[in-house]
């Protein structure tokens, strides 16, 4: 939808000129829409999985190698739709600086890592039986989280932006971003990372709920 909408503008617009020269913005534009996109799925990891939610709870896995599996799985569906978003830029608005691209491709995985213990934490405390093959509301995670969730990606995803605002337009060093981004992700996942332990003790807490949950009961 990107692509096609913007090769019917007028290339003359001054809108379509800037992103034509700043591809990389526009990945970061629909890096943030997959952020909220996936909601339905992140926000709910434990509502839509039906019958499989009891196996998975029976198998011989702890409760944080469970929520690593959850955030692995959402995060290799998220890199499919930022696969997407880069194809779609690429096709047209491929001038800016490539270092650009680096650092926001490595900015909006940052900003999905910092979200992952609200993923975890906020679908366990707020779960709701959802068929993800379902349009509209049957597909939607609970209203608290998907609220929380519009206001978390916003803040987790501003130092990325900032990095870009001051590498870019400030500093004018390119070069600079991503490596500053790269520091990002690296203190992101020093973050996230004992935070997704902290916020799985919530599953063993909540274990026959989310599995009365997940099968509708």
């Amino acid at each position: 939808m990107m692509t096609l909408l913007f090769k019917q503008m007028d290339k003359e617009e001054r809108f379509v000129l800037t992103l034509a020269e700043n591809g990389h913005l526009m990945v970061g534009a629909a890096g943030l829409f997959s952020l909220y996109a996936m909601q339905a799925l992140t926000m709910n990891m434990f509502g839509s999985d039906r019958a499989g939610l009891t196996l998975q709870f029976l198998s011989p896995i702890s409760d944080r190698e469970l929520a690593r599996g959850k955030i692995a799985g959402c995060g290799l569906v998220f890199a499919v739709s930022m696969a997407l978003a880069i194809v779609s830029a690429l096709l047209v608005a491929d001038s800016s600086a490539p270092l650009l691209w680096v650092a926001v491709v490595l900015g909006v995985f940052a900003a999905y890592v910092l979200l992952s213990p609200a993923y975890v934490w906020l679908s366990a405390l707020f779960p709701v039986a959802s068929d993800l093959s379902k349009t509209g509301s049957g597909g939607n995670p609970h209203p608290l989280p998907m609220l929380a969730g519009m206001l978390l990606v916003l803040v987790c995803a501003a130092p990325a932006g900032l990095i870009i605002v001051l590498t870019q337009y400030w500093l004018e060093q390119p070069a600079l971003a991503p490596m500053l981004m790269t520091g990002w992700l690296l203190i992101t996942l020093l973050i996230a990372v004992p935070l997704v332990g902290l916020s799985a003790r919530v599953i063993g807490l909540r274990r026959e709920n989310l599995a009365l949950v997940a099968q509708g009961k």
